[in-house]
């Protein structure tokens, strides 16, 4: 089984600071702020794991923006607010799969 999901989260507090700009889609002058999109890959059911990141520039109203450099943007994925289960579930899911494998090894030694 494997799915995909794309989402985004604001990198308020974390990232760069928001920035007064003039916005080509609006026209006018908008509080521009920093957004990480990631997709996450789901293997077998609730495990996911974030394949891919980019970083963005995005107008509050609009959503008009533009993306960032990855080596300029220097936050760790730890300080980045996440759900649970993007951020460690691939990690949960290999660590239940070795308990299962150990587990019937030992049932068939015994």
């Amino acid at each position: 089984m494997y799915a995909e999901k794309t989402s985004q989260v604001e990198l308020i507090g974390v990232g760069p600071k928001p920035e007064r700009r003039p916005c080509s889609r609006c026209e006018a002058v908008r509080v521009f702020r920093p957004v990480m999109w990631y997709r996450v890959l789901f293997i077998g059911g609730p495990f996911g794991a974030i394949a891919e990141r980019k970083y963005f520039f995005l107008c509050s109203i609009c959503n008009t923006g533009w993306q960032l450099d990855k080596s300029k943007v220097k936050i760790p994925l730890s300080k980045i607010p996440l759900p649970f289960l993007y951020r460690y579930g691939l990690v949960i899911g290999l660590c239940i799969v070795f308990i299962v494998l150990v587990y019937q090894a030992i049932t068939r030694l015994g």
